[in-house]
């Protein structure tokens, strides 16, 4: 990813193919999340959906930008952590979510279908 960054520094075609076909994409999906988590009053309202977005993906970003730390468990949890506490809304029980996952999958492979919630 930060090879194809860079390219579209010198090249705006390069850099607006990735937001066209890798950035608009999942940046929709944490739209939507985020505002269905404030439809449902899980969140508190952000004065704007947008930026709390960029909040969420921006360490990741600087993570495979920069390479100055793993992507792994820990910094998942740690960062969601923060943004929850940010927020001021208790921290799931990741361990928890991670075993209703593994139900819903389970059943869904019982029932026949294969694809992932």
């Amino acid at each position: 990813m930060a090879q194809i960054i860079a390219e579209g520094q010198a090249d705006p075609a390069v850099l607006r193919e990735f937001r066209e076909r890798f950035h608009y994409g999942r940046r929709a999906l944490i739209r939507e999340m985020l505002e269905e988590w404030r439809s449902s009053a899980s969140i508190p309202v952000p004065p704007n959906i947008e930026t709390l977005g960029e909040l969420l993906y921006a360490p990741v970003y600087m993570r495979l930008l920069l390479g100055n730390g793993p992507l792994d468990d820990h910094f998942a949890h740690e960062h969601i952590s923060y943004v929850y506490t940010l927020l001021g809304v208790a921290v799931p029980d990741v361990a928890k979510l991670r075993e209703k996952m593994k139900s819903k999958i389970s059943a869904r492979k019982a029932a026949g279908s294969v694809t992932r919630p």
